[in-house]
């Protein structure tokens, strides 16, 4: 996170990490995302992976990093693989927002242990209560890929001035370069339910 906040000059308050083999967990028995590879694949790739006639896929979460990995070997340049990877979570999340509140926030709190955060549980019932203004709001989910140049020599997606714009677009700017106000969901109501053990935290 600090990297990140450094790198792009923004203000990254809180954050929540898992990993693949603990996501079934967090998912909580929520349908597994839709997806159309439709443009995202070219038609040769689309058979390869046996989607030629159909190239949406129900992924279920915990395959979803497999897949991801196998279109990686398969050879989708990393900007590509960084635009499905994307539509993979975009979709997860469009499709269920309307449970995100009650399921995630539960099935976080059973991968407590293996999460990687700096959240407390009072950010937590906070992450719930957003979950759920947003749900009620209809919020449109969106996933972008910052903007930059693959050297394909390195092996590394080089960042520029615009991809700092467009950083700065989506977040807030570090503090001593200008932050900008973000308008926030009501405070949460002071009935929520006592927290049932200790999770670690989430994403801010």
């Amino acid at each position: 996170a600090d990297l990140l906040g450094q790198t792009l000059n923004i203000r990254i308050d809180r954050y929540l990490a898992i990993t693949p083999e603990h996501m079934k967990v967090a998912w909580n028995g929520m349908e597994p995302p839709r997806v159309n590879l439709t443009g995202m694949l070219e038609k040769n790739e689309l058979k390869e992976l046996g989607l030629g006639q159909d190239p949406v896929i129900s992924l279920p979460v915990d395959a979803a990093y497999p897949f991801l990995q196998q279109l990686s070997q398969k050879g989708v340049t990393p900007v590509r693989f960084a635009r499905i990877r994307g539509a993979v979570w975009d979709a997860a999340l469009r499709q269920q927002l309307p449970n995100l509140a009650q399921n995630l926030f539960n099935g976080l709190r059973k991968a407590s242990g293996s999460l990687l955060t700096d959240m407390t549980v009072t950010d937590m019932y906070t992450l719930q209560h957003t979950l759920d203004w947003l749900a009620k709001e209809n919020a449109a989910v969106e996933a972008q890929v910052p903007p930059g140049r693959y050297d394909t020599a390195s092996g590394r997606y080089e960042f520029g001035a615009d991809s700092i714009a467009f950083a700065k677009g989506w977040f807030v700017a570090q503090e001593g370069n200008g932050p900008q106000e973000q308008a926030l969901p009501p405070e949460p109501a002071p009935s929520l339910p006592p927290a049932q053990g200790a999770p670690a935290g989430a994403l801010g």
